[in-house]
């Protein structure tokens, strides 16, 4: 389990009643609520390495002579055309043998990178602000982790870096969109819902390769983020829609580090799931720089069409 204590040096103390909440989290905190005019809806998509969380994962790399060179994530991403410089043994899966449930450790590593100083990814902050707002969102990686590695791994997280205060907002906002949950479920089960609702997808893993029968990273995030449009979606009709509660806007809002995954998903919102779900906004974020850049939105059908 997460030590909690420790992780709290870098987010702020449980205890703390002084709010550190930014405006801008102010205002999305606000839009969870009806304004008259309806439900405003908002869902997230995050890679995980180096855009919520800088893991300590290595990849195993060797240079001309065979020399073992590991390198993080980032690292990789900077030197992975370096002339000299290849794949240990000339072997992908070697190189990657830390980022499988096999030879890795997720919830380990996770544990070890907020043990440092510089942890947190550019998206951290969103992440966290989605999980208080009880958004649903998805982790979408090139990882080769299960399903129930990732999900294990993330709600161990979010224990660790909620304060108290932090925590019972969730479980409000938890509730107010749960009338199941407010009703029959105590602060833990209610949780454990919520995240059942969220997708985990190692889009390298052997059970997503088999049941998708995509094996290449960029196509495999399309089909994760493409499922979870689908799948929410659908879940807000009958959750909402049927139940005769108004929704006024929905969104989906995806970050990623990696420059052709951006591409590759700019591409998906703007020519697919835009023209296929008009009056949904869809938003990309590129984290690559360190930074957060919002890229174009992608709204077909504007408000004063619809």
């Amino acid at each position: 389990k997460f030590d909690a204590a420790s992780a709290q040096k870098q987010v702020g103390p449980r205890s703390q009643n002084v709010s550190m909440e930014s405006p801008i989290g102010r205002v999305r905190r606000r839009q969870l609520r009806t304004d008259g005019g309806g439900l405003k809806l908002r869902y997230y998509i995050f890679d995980w390495d180096d855009n919520v969380v800088h893991m300590p994962t290595r990849i195993w790399m060797e240079d001309e002579e065979g020399t073992p060179v590991p390198l993080s994530t980032a690292e990789f991403a900077k030197r992975r055309g370096e002339p000299g410089l290849r794949f240990m043994g000339n072997d992908a899966q070697a190189a990657f043998r830390e980022f499988n449930d096999d030879d890795g450790d997720f919830v380990g590593d996770l544990r070890r990178a907020m043990e440092g100083d510089a942890w947190k990814g550019p998206a951290f902050r969103e992440f966290k602000q989605a999980i208080i707002e009880g958004r649903l969102f998805a982790i979408v990686t090139a990882r080769s982790h299960r399903e129930a590695t990732l999900r294990r791994g993330v709600a161990r997280f979010i224990d660790a870096v909620l304060s108290a205060d932090e925590r019972r907002e969730m479980m409000g906002s938890l509730r107010e969109f749960n009338d199941v949950a407010a009703a029959s479920l105590d602060d833990d089960e209610a949780l454990e819902e919520y995240l059942r609702l969220c997708h985990f997808v190692g889009v390298s893993s052997p059970d997503f390769q088999q049941s998708t029968g995509v094996d290449h990273p960029e196509e495999g995030k399309r089909y994760a983020i493409r499922r979870f449009v689908e799948s929410t979606l659908a879940l807000a009709d009958e959750a909402f829609s049927r139940k005769g509660r108004e929704i006024s806007s929905i969104s989906f809002g995806m970050s990623d580090d990696d420059k052709k995954n951006v591409a590759a998903v700019e591409a998906l919102m703007r020519d697919e799931l835009s023209p296929a779900y008009p009056h949904v906004k869809f938003v990309v974020f590129d984290t690559g720089s360190g930074r957060t850049s919002r890229l174009n939105s992608h709204l077909a059908l504007r408000s004063e069409e619809m």
